[in-house]
């Protein structure tokens, strides 16, 4: 965008001509916003929004506005040579507390980053904790439903043997189902069907168990007579 240089620092002035933005510019004073500059041979007033403002520049142009209120204060008048000096004085110690400034930032900005990165790795280091005690209580519950699992079946077998002669406990313990058991035997056998149909009649109680792996069991009053799978 053209930046338009005036007659005066305000945009009511007249317009001397328009420079390019990727013009350079010589900057002489600075005043309520406006920079006062030379450009081709015209002096004139620029808008300070057009001149990209680098630790240099901002640096002169805390100087010039401390040198023009000195001026206002001090009536006394100094040579060309003396403000040369004293603005270049100002200019040092501008930049060198902009220089701190944004040491003071990039020390802010590391400190800041500093803090995320350790958060960051506190988070991490409580996620993989936090993963290997659930891995620690998985193993010790899984330990902990064999040793179950393994009691039970313990109990189970005890419980057979004692009510079965040998040769049909050990076929009840396998799990096995065979015509002429008795429907205790098949619950011990296979556990609990899902379902029973259950017929009544003069010939007594017909029975239809129903298991989850489509086996069928027929039983006619209380013994396996047939099954189906």
């Amino acid at each position: 965008m053209d930046a338009p240089l005036r007659e005066s620092n305000t945009t009511l002035s007249s317009l001397i001509l328009k420079i390019d933005s990727e013009d350079t510019v010589n900057l002489i004073d600075y005043n309520e916003f406006y920079w006062f500059i030379e450009f081709n041979g015209e002096l004139g007033y620029l808008g300070e929004g057009y001149i990209l403002e680098t630790p240099e520049i901002l640096a002169f142009k805390l100087a010039r506005i401390d040198l023009n209120e000195e001026k206002l204060i001090d009536l006394k008048d100094r040579t060309v040579e003396e403000e040369k000096i004293i603005l270049e004085k100002k200019i040092i110690e501008y930049r060198f507390k902009i220089i701190e400034e944004q040491k003071a930032g990039e020390q802010v900005k590391m400190d800041r980053d500093n803090q995320i990165r350790q958060e960051k790795e506190r988070a991490a280091i409580q996620s993989r904790q936090a993963a290997i005690q659930k891995e620690e209580r998985d193993r010790i519950n899984r330990e902990e439903e064999i040793i179950r699992k393994g009691k039970e079946e313990l109990n189970r077998r005890s419980e057979i043997n004692s009510k079965y002669d040998p040769l049909i406990a050990k076929r009840i313990i396998n799990e096995k189902y065979f015509l002429g058991m008795t429907d205790e035997m098949a619950r011990d056998s296979l556990g609990r069907p899902k379902d029973i149909n259950r017929s009544v009649g003069s010939w007594g109680v017909h029975e239809q168990w129903i298991y989850s792996n489509d086996l069928l069991l027929y039983f006619e009053n209380g013994i396996l007579t047939s099954y189906q799978n």
